[in-house]
């Protein structure tokens, strides 16, 4: 909105630039050139998302993404000013009143401007580069991850499975201290009976352990989906016949919203994704609820259990 507020007000006064001297145009091309700067440095902020119109970034991916497009707004803001005023200055000085017969450049002044005009945008072009390669790199370096979680687009719905090996001592109440889950799975549909944050809502999130890196396969049962949450910088296609890996994870405890991005039939509209990341120790609870063993049930068994031997023991 400020770009384009600024836009409005330089044609609102272009003639003031084009009819007056070189030395005002100049003054205002530096506090064009000051605003930008202070705006380079506001992009640190993680206020930037909301200034751009962004939800709160949840991971440094989301971060990151927001980063090179304030980086990339300021430099386009800068080739911006920089073409407007050179056409305010050469409407200016080299206007028919002021030029009544055509001026030729000098052979070293078209060589400097030939080189200029390749080593300038070859430099922007390097200079976004750079980033960008940076970014899609760090998205493919691969990683431990703890477990897995499958995801497959429906229409018009999500499915989801966990595959995890997770291991579990609960003071010794559960024998096996190495319990390997595999079919935690369920479907996640529209809530239709939500009232806040409709059509966002589902009847079954995705519950995730916070600062924990997740392997996430998403692939499609029918026609073409697409899995995206805009607070975890993610947004893959689920395409049948094909699967495609990312790493999932989330720095902040939260609920995370999105939303099938890829025209997929006429219920695209209500296939909603709902993300939840917990504590450590909250995801395990889930987990054993999911499987139908209750932490609590069974520490509190185990206490019954006890103080009845206790019990039966003074009465010997």
């Amino acid at each position: 909105m400020h770009i384009i507020f600024i836009i409005m007000f330089t044609f609102h006064n272009m003639n003031k630039f084009i009819f007056s001297n070189f030395k005002e145009l100049v003054f205002f091309s530096i506090y064009i050139f000051i605003i930008a700067f202070i705006f380079m440095f506001y992009k640190d902020s993680i206020d930037f998302a909301t200034f751009m119109g962004f939800p709160k970034p949840a991971n440094e991916t989301m971060f990151s993404i927001i980063s090179l497009l304030s980086e990339m707004t300021i430099l386009l803001t800068f080739i911006l000013f920089g073409v407007l005023i050179t056409l305010a200055y050469i409407i200016d000085v080299y206007n028919a009143e002021n030029n009544p017969f055509p001026r030729h450049f000098e052979k070293t002044v078209e060589s400097t401007l030939d080189v200029l005009f390749v080593v300038f945008p070859t430099g922007v072009i390097i200079y976004l580069l750079i980033p960008s390669l940076g970014f899609i790199f760090n998205n493919e370096t691969s990683v431990d991850t703890v477990f897995d979680l499958d995801v497959v687009g429906h229409q018009w719905y999500w499915s989801y499975e966990y595959n995890l090996s997770i291991g579990i001592t609960l003071y010794d109440l559960i024998s096996d201290e190495n319990t390997l889950f595999n079919k935690i799975e369920f479907d996640s549909l529209l809530d239709q009976e939500s009232s806040i944050n409709r059509l966002l809502q589902v009847d079954k999130r995705i519950i995730i352990p916070v600062h924990t890196f997740i392997k996430a396969n998403v692939t499609s049962h029918d026609v073409i989906h697409s899995w995206a949450v805009p607070q975890l910088g993610i947004k893959y296609d689920a395409i049948p016949g094909r699967l495609i890996s990312f790493i999932l994870y989330s720095n902040v405890v939260g609920i995370f919203y999105g939303q099938c991005s890829e025209l997929c039939g006429v219920n695209h509209a209500f296939m909603p994704i709902c993300i939840q990341s917990v504590e450590n120790d909250i995801f395990l609870d889930w987990i054993l609820l999911s499987i139908n063993i209750n932490p609590s049930k069974i520490i509190l068994d185990s206490i019954f259990n006890i103080d009845v031997m206790q019990t039966l023991l003074q009465m010997d």
